[in-house]
């Protein structure tokens, strides 16, 4: 088993031995093939030749290059030594380099924080001192009670002082500003380092250092932050105790003014009181605390005089309780307070603010003194107190409602321009320029010597433009409290009252007609108001009348409200509709008889009059004629002299040309007035084409049965032949012509005389029926007696007109009165047209041909007559 084990161990041993000498050979000679392939490539290229000739002289090195080696090994470690050592010496200045910028950077935040912590103390130091300051004013107050404290010559040095400590409170509040913006900055800094955004530790550049140094002036201004927090806090308190504090010596001043004469003084001080407020306003715009001032001027100086002036008792003054007679009043007193008490003060917040908000592109202002010092107490007070809210908002009478709304609308948009435009009286005198007299701001005129330094602080009030102003007035209508305002009027109550009034007064002019006709007198306007309405517009029904004095009285002043305008169209229109639903339904009527009509429909909102006996005058040609005219008259007074009333309603102020607003409201309207009297031309229609139309159709008709009689009259009569037509003929188109002659100048253009042709065609083709029939009558019995005929005439000895041709003579001359009859309807036809001069009615060209046989015989009927 060893043996075997030995013998298997061994075979896989010479078989690997043989396998690589194989492998090695195959490789020899694969080397072999290579080289003698690029010895064959070298020597072909000259560069490959140099090579070829380098190659065996590198195998025989002389010793010399040997010996030099051996030599250059100690100089190339000498130059590793000196270039190691020169980079520690680069990697040590380097050191003293980031070392050197890292103090710098110190030492420039150390600046840096030092003008920071010089600041915070200034600033803590003038709010320090502004507060010392009102304690002693105030603790001076309470000795001497209201009088001043101060003697004079101190009072105009203090006042001075004045000026310059509310001056350190506005400078407080830039140091302020800084300071929190710095803060601001600093927090957002750490929260990067401790977020990780930006690693200071193990980093070898120079943004490293920067980030520690500003690290650490983060960390020292967030030390500071509680200081700076409490300067914010007080500065804005102290800002807001001066504006308290001027503003109520303003209001002090104002009472006084009637026993105080001194002028000159009065303006100094209200000048140093302009200059104070301007430095406050800007103070606590600084610190993003504007509403804080116009709190203040709401509570301090608004309110005070609003509940002063809104009572109940002022409310109704001049008139009876609940009518809030005395509204404009009150509000025209509430702005003169306010404009002569702090006039200056507005104009003078506008010119700071609102330049500056015109100048950014933005509605928002920092201090909007107009809107929520004015406006919103104003708006606040009427809302607040229930009696004067229910009284004003919801008085139940719609007359009050309408006259509470214009009034209040109004001082609303005129509010700003009272408030903010310059007074005629701040014009420059000439005479004062004269005597040396300046214009300082605020429209006070000063001594030239004495001009003040206000006006290097703030605009001129006169310079607040006509675009300022409406900029204002786009605050105050944008403002949530202005919609909160308007929502408390009731509108779709008060449009339901006048709707109401409206539907009563139409629905009992139809109550009147439907009992007592289209002549009954249901305008309830006086005479001269009903005369000059149909003279203006050509109305001759009184119904009518009153329809369109309900719907201009929709467009009244005291009557719409812009709110409510598309209300008040829609009114218009449904009541339009319930009037022609009223004329489609009386049109539709054939007779009188007593019945109940329920006249309520989806057009108005009311429950039109039930009458057990109604008038009917569908059947009464002239009745539905007139009533056409009538509604031919409303269709264009609508699209006209209507449009015309409600743009000058609703936009009295903008002239129709130059405004685009205006010029698509015009069509706006217009389009929408054409699709509400697009109802009135099928009514027009269906009164001329077809009620019209079958009345006289039925009356033409009627005598048509007398053509029957024609034979009768000539058979076995031996009356001569006829020369005269028909007496009954004239009376087939006499109703008609007497019709038309009355209503000629009354029919409606869009009708023309399409419903004459429709007439008598109609009346043409029974005509024709009847002619016919009558001939063939006649034939057979000229057939019948045929032979009979020919013997008398063979005895007579001469020709003479049998009775049919007597019946057929007396046709002709019937159809040729009716064609003048026809022709007097529709004047002389016209030969060349298609219709071959018989007005395109097919009935007249048949009796034509049925009748033309008998031109023949009237020479013979005339003859026989005159033998």
């Amino acid at each position: 088993s060893s043996s075997s084990s030995s013998s298997s161990s061994t075979t896989p041993g010479i078989q690997s031995t043989l396998a690589l000498e194989s492998r090695f050979k195959f490789l020899r000679d694969r080397s072999n093939e290579l080289s003698h392939s690029l010895t064959a490539k070298l020597a072909s290229s000259e560069s490959g030749q140099n090579l070829l000739h380098i190659g065996p002289s590198l195998s025989t090195i002389p010793p010399d290059i040997q010996h030099l080696e051996s030599n250059l090994e100690p100089l190339l470690k000498d130059v590793e030594s000196f270039t190691f050592q020169n980079t520690e010496e680069l990697n040590r200045i380097k050191g003293i380099s980031e070392s050197i910028e890292k103090e710098y950077v110190r030492a420039r935040n150390g600046r840096v924080c030092a003008a920071l912590y010089e600041d915070l103390i200034a600033g803590e130091s003038d709010v320090k001192r502004e507060g010392v300051w009102q304690k002693k004013k105030k603790r001076k107050k309470g000795v001497g009670g209201d009088e001043d404290y101060a003697e004079e010559g101190e009072e105009e040095e203090d006042s001075y002082d004045d000026v310059e400590r509310v001056a350190s409170l506005e400078r407080a509040a830039y140091t302020t500003l800084y300071l929190l913006q710095e803060l601001e900055k600093s927090t957002h800094q750490l929260s990067l380092i401790t977020s990780g955004e930006q690693k200071i530790n193990n980093t070898n550049n120079s943004n490293a250092t920067i980030a520690q140094e500003e690290f650490e002036k983060s960390q020292f201004l967030t030390k500071l932050a509680p200081r700076i927090r409490r300067l914010e806090s007080d500065t804005t308190k102290c800002l807001i105790d001066r504006l308290d504090a001027i503003f109520s010596q303003i209001m002090k001043h104002e009472q006084q003014s009637s026993s105080d004469n001194s002028n000159n003084s009065t303006s100094l001080e209200e000048r140093d009181s302009l200059l104070s407020i301007g430095h406050c306003l800007r103070g606590l715009a600084l610190l993003s605390k504007g509403k804080e001032a116009e709190s203040v001027f709401a509570r301090v100086a608004v309110m005070p005089i609003l509940r002063s002036k809104i009572t109940i008792g002022k409310l109704d003054e001049g008139g009876s309780r609940g009518e809030c007679a005395g509204l404009f009043t009150l509000l025209d007193d509430i702005t003169c307070s306010i404009e002569s008490r702090f006039g200056n003060v507005l104009r003078l917040s506008e010119s700071i603010f609102g330049t500056a908000c015109s100048n950014n592109g933005s509605n928002a202002m920092e201090v909007d003194l107009v809107t929520a010092g004015v406006w919103i107490p104003i708006a606040t007070a009427l809302m607040a107190d229930p009696s004067v809210r229910m009284q004003l908002f919801s008085p139940g009478i719609a007359s009050i409602l309408q006259a509470n709304y214009m009034a209040l609308d109004v001082f609303l948009s005129e509010l700003p321009e009272r408030l903010l435009k310059e007074d005629s009286k701040a014009s420059k005198d000439p005479e004062d320029a004269k005597n040396g007299m300046v214009e300082g701001s605020g429209g006070v005129v000063i001594p030239e010597a004495s001009v003040h330094i206000s006006d290097l602080y703030f605009t001129s009030t006169k310079r607040i433009s006509q675009e300022a102003i409406e900029a204002a007035k786009s605050r105050i209508y944008v403002h949530p409290m202005t919609s909160q305002f308007s929502k408390k009027w009731n509108l779709p109550i008060y449009y339901q009252l006048r709707f109401a009034d409206s539907c009563t007064r139409l629905n009992k002019a139809i109550e009147t007609v439907q009992t007592q006709g289209w002549d009954a007198n249901v305008f309830t306007g006086t005479s001269k108001e009903g005369k000059q309405l149909m003279e203006d517009f050509g109305f001759e029904v009184p119904f009518f009348v009153e329809l369109y004095d309900t719907l201009m009285g929709l467009w009244k002043p005291d009557v719409i409200l812009k709110p409510l305008t598309h209300r008040f169209l829609r009114g218009a229109v449904q009541l339009l509709g319930r009037v022609l639903e009223f004329v489609k339904n009386g049109m539709n009527e054939t007779d009188a008889k007593d019945h109940t009509t329920n006249t309520s429909n989806g057009h108005a909102n009311s429950t039109a009059p039930q009458h057990a006996k109604t008038f009917s005058w569908g059947r009464n040609p002239q009745h539905v004629a007139t009533i056409a005219w009538e509604l031919t008259v409303l269709e264009n007074t609508l699209t006209q002299d209507y449009l015309t009333k409600i743009l000058g309603a609703i936009a009295p102020e903008q002239p129709r040309s130059s405004s685009s607003t205006t010029q698509e409201l015009t069509t706006l309207l217009s389009e929408y007035l054409e699709d509400a009297s697009m109802e009135i031309a099928p009514l027009l229609s269906t009164a001329w084409n077809d009620i019209i139309s079958n009345i006289f159709i039925a009356k033409c008709t009627t005598p048509l049965q007398a053509v029957k009689g024609v034979a009768a009259t000539y058979r076995m009569t031996n009356r001569p032949p006829p020369t005269l037509p028909s007496p009954f003929v004239s009376t087939i188109t006499r109703p008609l012509i007497e019709f038309d002659k009355e209503f000629a100048s009354r029919t409606p253009p869009q009708v023309g005389d399409e419903w004459k042709r429709n007439i008598i065609s109609v009346v043409s083709d029974s005509y024709r029926i009847a002619v016919e029939e009558l001939l063939d009558t006649v034939r057979r019995t000229e057939v019948a007696l045929k032979n009979r005929k020919a013997r008398k005439s063979t005895a007579g000895g001469g020709k003479k007109l049998s009775d049919g041709d007597k019946v057929k003579l007396q046709l002709r001359l019937d159809y040729n009165e009716f064609f003048n009859g026809v022709t007097t309807l529709l004047g002389e036809a016209d030969s060349d047209d298609n219709n071959d001069g018989f007005f395109g009615v097919e009935g007249l060209k048949i009796l034509e041909e049925l009748t033309r046989e008998a031109e023949a015989l009237q020479s013979t009927g005339s003859a026989a007559k005159t033998g």
